[in-house]
C-alpha cells in the first residue's frame, strides 16, 4: 500500500487487553467479520470511517528517487504536507 492507501484501509480498535471484544468498522468484509466471530471474538461494529479507530497524518521519504509522499486520514481534518528536504 501507498501511504494514503494505508491511512484509508478499514481499521479495528481494542479498548482493554482482556476478553475478545473487538471495535471493527463496517467496511472491513462480512466475511472477515464472521470469521472473527467464529473463533469468539465479540465484534462492536462502528462507522465505515470511524473517530474510534485513531487519526493520523503521515509523510513517507523515498530516499532514493529524492521525493516525499504524503497522507491524510478520511477520519479527521487534517493534513500531510511532504516538503522539500531542507538544502544546505
Amino acid at each position: 500500500m501507498n501511504v494514503q492507501a494505508a491511512l484509508e484501509a478499514a481499521r479495528f480498535t481494542k479498548s482493554t487487553f482482556e476478553g475478545c471484544d473487538v471495535q471493527i468498522e463496517s467496511r472491513v468484509p462480512e466475511a472477515v467479520r464472521e470469521e472473527l466471530t467464529r473463533r469468539g471474538h465479540v465484534l462492536k461494529l462502528l462507522d465505515p470511517f470511524s473517530f474510534t479507530v485513531g487519526q493520523g497524518e503521515a509523510v513517507m521519504r523515498d530516499s532514493k528517487r529524492n521525493v516525499n509522499f504524503a497522507g491524510s486520514d478520511p477520519r479527521c481534518d487534517g493534513a500531510a504536507v511532504a516538503q522539500s528536504p531542507v538544502s544546505f
